[in-house]
């Protein structure tokens, strides 16, 4: 029951303006234990540029004994892809980019 209540609210989910990831990258790096890595999904559209978030994510890892490794994926539009490439690079983790599905 709960997987299908998931699955009915990510559908119904609509993207409107830009990215703001400020408060979830906040909180998952304030779970206990930290976790062993970050996924982190966007189309690189974040509110106010690029450079805030990996200023934030660098404080964020500098905070705990070892540092988290962000997986960060481009979804869709390149326009993030330097940014991202820079925060996997800073934190350990890789950068992928995901064209989009075709039908």
């Amino acid at each position: 029951a709960a997987k299908g209540r998931a699955e009915r609210s990510v559908r119904a989910m609509q993207a409107s303006g830009t990215t703001a990831p400020e408060d979830a990258l906040r909180q998952v790096f304030e779970l206990r234990p930290r976790p062993d890595a970050i996924y982190f999904m966007t189309d690189g559209d974040f509110d106010g540029g690029g450079e805030s978030i990996a200023k934030l994510i660098r404080e964020l890892n500098d905070r705990g004994f070892r540092r988290v490794p962000i997986y960060c994926i481009t979804l869709v539009d390149r326009s993030g892809e330097e940014i991202m490439r820079r925060i996997a690079r800073e934190s350990g983790g890789n950068y992928r980019h995901v064209s989009g599905v075709t039908p």
